[in-house]
């Protein structure tokens, strides 16, 4: 029978056994555990060690496993032949335990092979002592590895506090496993957040939660004129332009404290006292309890920018030779005035005019005298004008006048557009008397549409009826003639009620097709398609979208009509997903389809229908739709560009234009409208409109895509200038989609291998 061994002895006397229990009220000798099945083992080495250690004993695995929880110690000496739970097995839970792996153990055991020695420290044993052993041996490895273990420990501790200097931004760790490693992931995280602050093309400042500058990258520095130096311990305030007053600041302020952070446009002023304009974004940074760190505030420099959209926002709203409102901004103005004239019982009335003579002045002459008589003329007419109406140059020589409010029955309309007619008249003859030259005699011929004829007319009616009118004038050949347009409303609006019932029944008898017009890279490749939809009357054959699309707009049928698109267009898709993945169809979504509560839901469902990478999709919205409930817009969109769907920009350029929303959308993609496409060769200012949409698309990593390419010096031009997608009769015309796809296979045959 064993020996029967006490459980702890710490040295002869019970005075030192009491000292052992009572550890933790001063400072301790080491505590050692012995775990052998052997007494006398045990005994050798007590007595050998216990002059200097505290000593725990357990003569099997379970036991010691019991101590251990109960009382740490700082080394384990570990017998490995045991009955039971043999010292692999304890070795081995210990190292399962997060709060015992970190235990220093020695296998002290008769085994002496190779592999024995192997298999143990590879369980997680720090050493190997084979019996018989040395007791000076045994105690020199001891206080080897407690030495080792202390200074782990205090490598430990020095790297906890050398870790939280260091990462100000970070949570504290609450133990480092291994002081290299963690160390060397800190540096490698710092090299990374320096290499970012440095190199970033945005300039980032930081400042106290006092609000003083303790931080400023490059960027900032290049941007503002002031070294780091200047601007450390200074507030934000130094850089301020004049041009806020403090509630502008105070609100943003209210927004960093309730929200955490705060994104806007704010003017600034650098070190020479030259104003930029930033698009900031300020982010208030906490710890664990909530408390604010630090302020960061990130930038970009938009002042060019901001220059270049109010260009292009001018040069889509207005006339470049003039400076007059041009066509586009003549019919919004207009759609504002019909509905408010035909709701207040009144009427309006819009001029057209132009210049009998003009053509035969640009031929002889020259077009430079041509842009000098339209620019002195537009001059004199805005000094004509009168408060409430407004003036427009349409095309060439063709102006409109709009008066919102002629009051008075419609003979008494009548009276007042003569009056500004002959106003115009007067004009045109007092230039025409300025030319150098009597052979050359301008005349205006104007031409004049009373509206509101119903409370449906449409603002293109309108516009329509007056170029008519313009144009009987100027056929009349009498000097100073005015040419009213004149309609029977009745019939005009049961003809719409006509077409409108042929178009409704054309969409339930399945008369709608899918066209497709092929999208080219600049070298030639394939890239897709945009859908475009078309309907083949039985009687009528192919009807143009000129005719049917704005009936469909008016009438709210256009809802039923994108939807079938975006169906067949998934019906098509899926077919591709395996054989051409690259391959990418576009289609068009209305205002009114788009503002649906189920489009995202629907959208989607017609994509898993028909088994449709989302990718393949994109979805081409106009700005106009953008604007419309930009909450609800923003929304859906980032739900299907999160599933993959792409979302392009239609006729970018054509409406209103936004950074904002260039940034803030999950946006891919701009198409170029083909009114600038058409006359880029020719006009300088289209040309510079291009130029500007594919550098705004380079600002914002967005594709761009040129609608309406049908000559090859246009192609040609766009391949030197930006290279964009092309799409237009030059490459395809739209044609049904199963011809199409039969006709471009082998094309994707070869664009994909």
């Amino acid at each position: 029978m064993k020996q029967k061994v006490p459980a702890v002895i710490g040295s002869a006397s019970a005075k030192n056994q009491g000292a052992l229990m009572n550890r933790t009220l001063s400072t301790a000798r080491p505590l050692l555990l012995m775990v052998d099945d052997v007494p006398s083992n045990i005994h050798v080495l007590a007595q050998s060690l216990q002059a200097d250690f505290d000593i725990m004993i357990a003569t099997d695995g379970p036991s010691a496993l019991s101590l251990i929880h109960k009382e740490r110690p700082d080394l384990i000496l570990l017998d490995v032949m045991m009955p039971g739970m043999d010292g692999y097995e304890v070795c081995k839970q210990l190292q399962l335990d997060s709060a015992t792996s970190h235990i220093p153990i020695i296998f002290v055991t008769a085994k002496s092979e190779s592999d024995s020695e192997e298999h143990g420290l590879q369980l997680g044993a720090v050493d190997y002592i084979t019996k018989p052993f040395t007791v000076s041996v045994v105690r020199a490895r001891v206080n080897t590895h407690l030495k080792l273990k202390s200074l782990v420990k205090q490598l430990e501790e020095a790297n906890q506090r050398l870790h939280y200097k260091l990462c100000l931004l970070e949570k504290q760790h609450t133990q480092m496993l291994s002081y290299s490693t963690e160390l060397e992931e800190v540096r490698e995280r710092q090299k990374l957040f320096a290499q970012v602050f440095e190199s970033t093309s945005d300039g980032v400042m930081i400042t106290d939660p006092k609000g003083k500058i303790i931080a400023v990258n490059s960027a900032f520095t290049r941007v503002s004129g002031y070294s780091e130096e200047e601007v450390l311990g200074q507030p934000p305030r130094m850089l301020r332009s004049g041009r806020h007053d403090e509630c502008f600041y105070r609100e943003m302020w209210q927004s960093i404290k309730s929200t955490g952070h705060w994104t806007g446009e704010v003017w600034n002023k650098n070190k020479n006292g030259e104003l930029y304009l930033e698009l900031l974004t300020i982010s208030a940074v906490h710890d664990e309890d909530e408390v604010v760190k630090c302020y960061i505030g990130v930038f970009s420099d938009i002042t060019q920018l901001r220059e270049v959209q109010q260009r292009m926002d001018f040069l889509t709203w207005h006339d470049p030779l003039t400076s007059l409102p041009n066509r586009l901004l003549l019919t919004d103005r207009l759609s504002q005035l019909l509905g408010n004239t035909y709701r207040q019982g009144g009427f309006g009335a819009l001029l057209v005019f132009g210049l009998q003579g003009f053509s035969n002045l640009c031929v002889t002459r020259g077009s430079a005298l041509g842009d000098k008589v339209l620019a002195d003329l537009a001059q004199a007419l805005t000094g004509y004008l009168t408060d409430g109406n407004s003036l427009a140059r349409l095309e060439g020589d063709q102006f409109a006048m709009l008066l919102p409010q002629v009051h008075g029955s419609s003979e008494e309309a009548a009276d007042t557009v003569h009056q500004h007619a002959y106003g115009i008249q007067a004009l045109v003859a007092e230039i025409s008397k300025t030319i150098e030259n009597d052979l050359f005699q301008l005349r205006a011929a104007v031409g004049a549409a009373i509206y509101p004829g119903s409370s449906e007319e449409p603002v293109s009616s309108v516009i329509s009826h007056a170029e008519t009118a313009c144009f009987r004038a100027k056929n009349t050949g009498n000097d100073g003639a005015v040419v009213f347009f004149e309609t029977d409303m009745g019939e005009r609006i049961e003809q719409r009620l006509t077409d409108e019932h042929k178009l409704r029944l054309g969409i339930q008898q399945g008369q709608l097709r899918v066209y497709l017009q092929s999208q080219i890279y600049s070298d030639g490749r394939l890239h897709g398609a945009e859908a475009l939809v078309r309907w083949v009357h039985p009687e009528e054959g192919l009807i143009s979208p000129a005719a049917f699309i704005p009936l469909a707009e008016a009438s709210g049928l256009i809802v039923q009509i994108d939807r079938w698109m975006i169906d067949h267009v998934s019906a098509l898709l899926g077919p591709l997903r395996e054989s051409h993945p690259q391959l990418k169809m576009s289609v068009n979504v209305s205002s009114e389809c788009f503002q649906c509560d189920d489009f995202v839901s629907y959208t989607e469902e017609c994509l898993q229908r028909y088994n449709v990478a989302p990718s393949q999709l994109v979805i081409e919205v106009t700005e106009s739709t953008m604007l419309d409930n930009i909450d609800r817009v923003v929304g859906k969109m980032i739900a299907l560009a999160d599933s993959g769907v792409s979302f392009s920009i239609d006729d970018f350029g054509t409406g209103y234009s936004s950074l904002y929303y260039l940034k803030s959308l999950p946006l891919t993609e701009l198409k170029i409208d083909q009114s600038f496409i058409r006359d880029m060769l020719n006009d300088p200012n289209d040309a510079e409109l291009v130029n500007v949409i594919q550098q705004i698309a380079a600002r914002f990593k967005l594709s761009v895509v040129a609608e309406g390419v049908e000559t090859e010096a246009q192609a040609e031009y766009l391949r030197q200038n930006g290279q964009p997608l092309m799409q237009g009769y030059l490459f395809s015309i739209p044609e049904p989609a199963d011809q199409w796809l039969k006709r471009i296979e082998p094309g994707l045959e070869k664009d994909e291998h």
